[in-house]
């Protein structure tokens, strides 16, 4: 489904579920910010739309991408990272919460380490947060 402006084009073939992660930087623009109006309007107008359709809604609060000041602050091999994100998925919950029927923390958390452990093409950081 997609919005353009008052009208909506229907795409029945995504089913009755609709599995999505929201940019996580775009909602949250440093570690003490609150979520952005703006792109919480969007992401709202969007999930309404599908709800509206009788749509299934997963969010997943993580899915390999991370803010760049988060980066900047380690990532998540920073002693604060845990606190962060759960500030972030709380607000995520409170906005959200009302239209969103399951939700995902972080996305297929297993591969993120096999990867970081066997290939180099991501980030060493995530190789230091298991081994250690």
């Amino acid at each position: 489904m997609r919005s353009t402006g008052k009208k909506t084009q229907n795409h029945s073939y995504l089913g009755n579920a609709y599995r999505f992660s929201p940019d996580w930087s775009r909602l949250q623009r440093s570690p003490s910010g609150n979520l952005r109006g703006c792109s919480n309007d969007e992401y709202r107008e969007f999930m309404g739309l599908l709800k509206d359709k009788g749509v299934h809604l997963m969010m997943v609060l993580h899915h390999f991408a991370n803010p760049t000041w988060f980066s900047n602050k380690g990532g998540w091999t920073s002693k604060e990272s845990t606190e962060i994100f759960q500030k972030y998925a709380k607000q995520a919950v409170d906005a959200f919460g009302d239209l969103v029927d399951s939700w995902n923390t972080i996305n297929e958390r297993m591969l993120m380490l096999l990867m970081a452990l066997s290939w180099v093409i991501f980030p060493r950081t995530i190789t230091i947060l298991f081994i250690t």
